[in-house]
């Protein structure tokens, strides 16, 4: 149960919602979006966060749309991981969403919500990562256009009051060979040991990782590794490896040699794949 009260509230438009935000912020309100809740609710029943005031944005049009058209793919932030799983125009991200906690839990859970939530594990979105995604952003100031890259890499990186609107996927890299796994310590559900995708776009490996390190991560020194055909498909890996930018971390899912080691299986896997296509 909640410990603490605060209001709720519901828009319609994207201009409400960006607008409320900064008036109740500008009255030293503690504010956050509302789309599927299920992390909010959690943490705060936990007393892990606090708020004054949350906005439900699940209701504005622009954030439920799901368009393909002939040049991309629209995906409103407050599309649900279940409702994604369930359709196969991307089907990297389809096979990426059932990564996320249980098919309950994915009913509430949102394609946006899994990128600006507090938990580092970042599975729903990692295609993005690599599939030249462009976010639509909202706030009090407009709406601008960011690639996926400069809005999450390693971090979050939006502004107080920035709103997820839509992600565009280009409509060439929907189909691309790929490699996708997300692997437990035991079981069916849970945090992951590792996570990772792997596309082949025009002849090059691009690759994302999940609870490899702290955060969620793309890397091109990490991509030249595994693109050096000069090198035999094992160096290529172990350089990889070496190359990655930031600590492999050593949680409950397994320590950081254990996670270098299961991490080295995958890659020689996805590379003997995708290479083979």
């Amino acid at each position: 149960m909640i410990g603490f009260s605060f209001d709720y509230y519901v828009c319609d438009t994207i201009e409400e919602a960006v607008d409320l935000y900064g008036l109740l912020s500008l009255n030293g309100k503690r504010v956050l979006y509302f789309n599927g809740g299920t992390e909010i609710l959690t943490f705060a029943d936990k007393n892990r966060i606090e708020f004054d005031a949350v906005i439900a944005v699940n209701q504005i049009p622009e954030l439920k749309i799901f368009t393909l058209d002939d040049d991309a793919l629209y995906i409103g932030a407050a599309n649900t991981l279940t409702f994604i799983a369930n359709t196969d125009v991307f089907p990297l991200l389809s096979d990426s969403c059932p990564f996320v906690a249980d098919h309950t839990s994915r009913n509430k859970i949102t394609i946006g919500g899994n990128l600006c939530g507090k938990i580092p594990f970042k599975n729903a979105v990692i295609p993005f990562f690599i599939s030249d995604t462009t976010v639509i952003i909202a706030n009090q100031e407009g709406i601008r256009n960011e690639p996926f890259l400069e809005v999450y890499n390693n971090g979050l990186h939006l502004q107080p009051g920035d709103l997820i609107v839509q992600f565009i996927i280009p409509r060439r890299v929907l189909n691309l060979p790929y490699y996708t796994q997300k692997l437990r310590k035991i079981g069916e559900f849970g945090y992951p040991l590792i996570g990772l995708s792997l596309v082949k776009d025009q002849g090059k490996l691009k690759a994302a990782f999940s609870a490899v390190c702290k955060n969620a991560f793309r890397s091109r020194q990490v991509e030249d590794a595994l693109n050096d055909d000069t090198l035999p498909l094992n160096k290529r890996v172990d350089r990889a490896i070496h190359n990655i930018p930031c600590s492999i971390v050593s949680n409950l899912q397994g320590s950081a040699p254990y996670k270098k080691f299961v991490l080295k299986q995958q890659l020689v896997e996805a590379l003997t794949q995708l290479e083979g296509e």
